[in-house]
């Protein structure tokens, strides 16, 4: 099962449903692009500054654990 949920300009997300509990992997993926208005010019997409080893669900060996009741999980990029 997966799923995606957006983080806000400060880093945060909420689940709109709370998971079942257990291990699971997280991978970090860019923003969709922004809709520009027909006839605009073409924008370069700002550079995600997350390494493609965690944006490969594949790929990523981060991995969070969802116990019962309220979780705060940080996600932390090993350098």
């Amino acid at each position: 099962m997966s799923s995606s949920i957006p983080i806000d300009d400060t880093g945060r997300f909420v689940l709109a449903t709370p998971p079942k509990t257990g291990i699971y992997t997280v991978t970090l993926t860019p923003p969709e692009p922004k809709q520009l208005p027909p006839g605009s010019p073409s924008q370069k997409p700002d550079e995600f500054p997350v390494p493609r080893k965690y944006q490969d669900l594949s790929m990523s060996n981060l991995t969070k654990e969802i116990t019962t009741g309220k979780n705060n999980l940080e996600v932390v990029i090993p350098e």
